[in-house]
């Protein structure tokens, strides 16, 4: 019997799929949970209709990305830190970055700075950004000694 998966279903497939499997697994299983609908003509053409439309709007999301990762490969960030001696007094934070950011009016999505602990040192330097799958910019960043 012909489903359509509504969810992914652990050694059978994943959402969106059309599968075939066993009538009693489908009626007993599948159908009652809510974790799949039988494969009509209807639901195989709506089927076809939701994922063009998912792959235009992650086409969408992939350039409004690649825009957005053109701004930030031009931003170089100032920051200031306070040293004396041997001794950093503080640190640059991703949040300090995303605070800088929204100043210069671009908004990141949660968690795309890829920084993995704060910066305590002085001079010029780079953090990846990842802004989308497979879309990745460098943001430049000039920390200087206060």
């Amino acid at each position: 019997m012909k489903v359509i998966l509504l969810h992914d279903v652990r050694a059978v497939g994943k959402k969106g799929e059309v599968k075939e499997c066993k009538e009693g697994y489908v009626k007993n299983y599948l159908l009652p949970r809510g974790l799949a609908k039988l494969a009509t003509q209807e639901a195989l053409a709506f089927l076809a209709q939701t994922k063009q439309a998912d792959a235009s709007r992650a086409e969408k999301e992939r350039e409004n990305a690649q825009i957005l990762a053109t701004c930030v490969n031009d931003i170089t960030l100032r920051f200031t830190l306070k040293i004396s001696k041997n001794t950093t007094f503080g640190s640059i934070t991703k949040q300090m970055i995303e605070d800088a950011l929204l100043k210069e009016g671009i908004t990141l999505p949660r968690n795309a700075i890829l920084l993995d602990k704060p910066i305590k040192k002085t001079g010029d330097m780079e953090v990846p950004v990842s802004l989308h799958e497979g879309v990745r910019a460098l943001l430049h960043l000039h920390i200087e000694k206060k």
